[in-house]
């Protein structure tokens, strides 16, 4: 796999053809509405070609997020946001995805300047795949199974082994307040890489629960072997 220092990147200057010159598919069109409906505001996009191949010529795929009253509101988080349209843009183009060279999300501040977030297609396959691990770490949680997780969580790349009692205590702490989960859905992710021996995905989002809905986070390993995790996380 490449370094995953290059999912993140910025992308080289190329020729922008504009939507008028470029149509966009059925599926872009699905998902930049389902973007749309997600953060609001204006929701602008654009196509640039690359090199061909044999899937003919790479897209890389432009959106651009501005006037959403929910971004402006929390424009710290502007990283999760755009990590989260990236994705979402992705699971509509998922099956043609080989087309595709990165998704570029730029968001425009109410109170000026913007930020802007290059995703290459390989990143984005990868976060789909650990997807599937961590719905099934939340299925443990919905039922509580302590043990489990006790027995799965992977100490060193960021809790020690002695803690790990300690931990377990603060989740079922903390299940008891928020109440059984229901459901979860993702609000986006990142690459915290500054120990290239233990590359962590990291990733947000928000747990349906019984009594008070909770905020969630887990670190697992960046790479698509071994599923392992190194740490969960409720708040407010």
């Amino acid at each position: 796999m490449k370094s995953l220092r290059s999912a993140l990147y910025i992308l080289s200057a190329i020729t922008l053809l504009s939507c008028k010159q470029l149509k966009i598919s059925e599926n872009e069109s699905k998902a930049i509405n389902e973007i749309a409906g997600l953060y609001g505001g204006q929701c602008s996009y654009a196509i640039k070609l690359t090199n061909s191949t044999k899937y003919g010529k790479y897209k890389t795929f432009e959106i651009e997020i501005s006037n959403s009253d929910f971004i402006n509101q929390n424009n710290k988080l502007s990283e999760m946001y755009a990590s989260n349209i990236a994705y979402t843009f992705f699971t509509f183009v998922r099956s043609e995805i080989n087309i595709y060279k990165s998704i570029l999300c730029t968001i425009v501040f109410k109170e000026g300047g913007k930020a802007t977030f290059a995703y290459n297609t390989e990143l984005l396959q990868l976060v789909d795949a650990k997807l599937n691990y961590v719905n099934k770490i939340v299925d443990i949680l919905k039922r509580r199974g302590y043990d489990e997780i006790r027995q799965s969580i992977t100490t060193g790349p960021v809790m020690l082994e002695e803690n790990r009692e300690k931990y377990i205590t603060k989740l079922k702490s903390m299940d008891s307040t928020f109440g059984n989960i229901t459901g979860f859905t993702m609000y986006g992710f990142r690459i915290n890489s500054e120990d290239e021996r233990h590359p962590i995905l990291h990733i947000s989002g928000a747990l349906k629960r019984s009594k008070l809905d909770s905020q969630f986070s887990i670190d697992i390993n960046a790479e698509y072997e071994p599923d392992e995790f190194y740490y969960i996380d409720y708040y407010y």
